[in-house]
């Protein structure tokens, strides 16, 4: 799915389905929950509402698919998190976001608004 921009900086959303989201932790198929993994936007592109069109995109497609969508951000990412909870995101939680040899940071999770 491609969100198109009319200048060269584009943005795009990529989405895949999986039978098992890592980080769950359950063997069900949660056809109810729409992952947004990572969202980046080129510093170029900040501040012209890219991220809120990506955004509302997935949270789009989630509803479509009559599933909600949860995500994780990083806690130095504020900017990131401020935007979520203007766009009425609703924490749920915190986790550890860890990844190669023991590195990790924390995070707080979110999830899209209802419908």
């Amino acid at each position: 799915m491609a969100l198109p921009k009319p200048d060269e900086r584009s943005g795009y959303v990529a989405l895949w389905r999986q039978l098992h989201s890592p980080g769950f932790g359950s063997d069900s198929d949660k056809d109810d929950i729409v992952v947004l993994g990572r969202l980046f936007v080129h510093p170029d592109a900040r501040g012209d509402g890219v991220a809120t069109q990506l955004i509302n995109t997935v949270v789009a497609e989630a509803r479509r698919r009559g599933a909600r969508a949860v995500m994780l951000a990083l806690l130095k990412d504020q900017d990131a998190i401020r935007l979520y909870r203007k766009l009425g995101w609703m924490h749920y939680g915190t986790a550890v976001y860890r990844w190669g040899d023991g590195e990790q940071m924390d995070g707080e999770c979110f999830v899209s608004p209802e419908p």
